[in-house]
């Protein structure tokens, strides 16, 4: 019998070559085992490079079905002993990361298009209290609101997860927009910051803000939801075909990862996306290591 016979193994390698994640693979399909792409029922187990690489989404997943994560070494210590080894021995530990790397509430929305009054009295904004913006460009009265043009915006990572985000809609107007809370690994502390991208140039600020903790940014999060609820958008299921580029990078990974597990593909499509996904990335990764003197124009058109 083969080491990985039967075994159904997601592999989260990030971090690797595309040589290593392709050496990693097949020492797991060679052995009897197969490969998934979304965390379910079927899976065994999870392998990370770095287990702080998860995404909130993979992350949740894991939880909701008790996935074990192990890393490379259960991998490579299977095939040296010739078995599968009992998995429990070499399972990492996540706890650290829901309760600290991802601290906010890591749900997306859960709203759809409205289809009767009753829905639409569910989602009307708070009777108590309305948070626009004041006169000297704030939220709350004490989160200063920035646009993308504005020269002292504070600079925020580039590597952040999306926490919450809620897509809204206009009809009349045609006007799409995408509330995210992000979260990020600073230096000192973990970073947050709430932004509104949007379609339509109507809606007065850009509403990007930078709230201190994961309570402020939460607190942050629905006033804007109000605001933009006052202003006549309504919640939305999912972004229009036509504009699947609104909101950020990390919010496209999120909502691909999501399609893939609620199983609206078929799991050869949702194969075959997640493996030029994954081979797309490795090969910018290996490209953007190499320094720019000596990218060729061929490295360039190929990227």
């Amino acid at each position: 019998m083969a080491v990985f016979d039967k075994c159904s193994v997601l592999l989260d390698l990030k971090n690797l070559s595309f040589k290593e994640r392709k050496s990693l693979k097949l020492s797991v399909t060679e052995n009897g085992g197969s490969l998934c792409f979304v965390v379910n029922k079927q899976c065994s187990f999870v392998v990370v490079s770095n287990v702080s690489h998860l995404s909130p989404n993979r992350l949740r997943s894991i939880c909701k079905f008790q996935t074990p994560v192990v890393g490379l070494d259960y991998v490579h210590s299977c095939l040296q002993k010739g078995i599968l080894l009992p998995v429990d021995d070499y399972k990492l530990d996540i706890s650290s990361l829901d309760a600290s790397s991802h601290i906010l509430p890591l749900c997306s929305t859960e709203q759809s298009p409205f289809k009767d009054e009753e829905s639409r009295a569910v989602v009307k904004p708070s009777k108590d209290k309305t948070y626009p913006p004041d006169k000297s460009g704030s939220v709350l009265g004490k989160f200063r609101i920035y646009t993308e043009q504005d020269e002292d915006i504070p600079a925020y990572p580039d590597d952040f997860n999306v926490a919450k985000y809620s897509i809204f809609h206009k009809n009349d107007s045609g006007t799409w927009c995408v509330l995210e809370l992000q979260s990020a690994k600073g230096q000192k502390r973990q970073q947050y910051r709430v932004i509104n991208y949007r379609k339509n140039q109507t809606i007065p600020n850009d509403m990007v803000t930078f709230p201190s903790t994961s309570e402020e940014a939460v607190e942050v999060y629905q006033a804007l939801t109000d605001i933009l609820l006052a202003s006549g958008l309504r919640p939305w299921a999912s972004i229009p075909p036509q504009d699947q580029n609104l909101g950020s990078y990390a919010l496209q990974q999120l909502l691909l990862e999501e399609k893939l597990n609620t199983g609206v593909l078929s799991r050869d499509v949702a194969v075959f996306v997640e493996l030029l996904w994954t081979e797309a990335l490795g090969c910018l990764g290996n490209i953007l290591k190499v320094p720019v003197s000596k990218l060729s124009l061929n490295d360039v058109r190929l990227s």
